[in-house]
């Protein structure tokens, strides 16, 4: 029993040096201190270290950022930007956080946690 405790609280890891282009999903925390190129949504908390480097989109109720991210976060919770941290992207979610020396360069738009799923906004068509 003890056993089933511990692995319990393992979530999944990116590891610094690693790249991965695709879509990654998971129901369980993860870590990203690599390279991701793709999508990436969870139904835990995602962590993305502070060597990480991401383009896409982010989904997940608890996202906190020490690293780069390039792309739309949605969160229906929490969106932590941490003092090293580089954002260049859109941000929907309840509660968002940004310590002193975070860059943001984006927008943030905040939603009611009884709402709908937030979508991002769509790029205006070309004429």
């Amino acid at each position: 029993m003890a056993k089933e405790k511990e692995t319990e609280n393992i979530f999944n890891l990116l590891n610094e040096g690693l790249t991965l282009e695709g879509d990654l999903q998971t129901d369980k925390d993860i870590r990203i201190n690599g390279t991701l190129k793709g999508n990436m949504t969870t139904n835990g908390k995602i962590i993305i270290g502070p060597v990480a480097n991401i383009t896409g989109q982010t989904k997940a109720p608890y996202i906190e950022i020490f690293g780069k991210l390039t792309g739309n976060i949605i969160s229906e919770g929490s969106v932590i930007l941490k003092s090293k941290s580089i954002i260049e992207g859109t941000i929907v979610t309840h509660t968002l956080i940004v310590e002193p020396g975070a860059q943001f360069n984006g927008e943030c738009k905040m939603i009611d946690k009884k709402k709908a799923e937030p979508q991002p906004p769509q790029a205006p068509l070309k004429k």
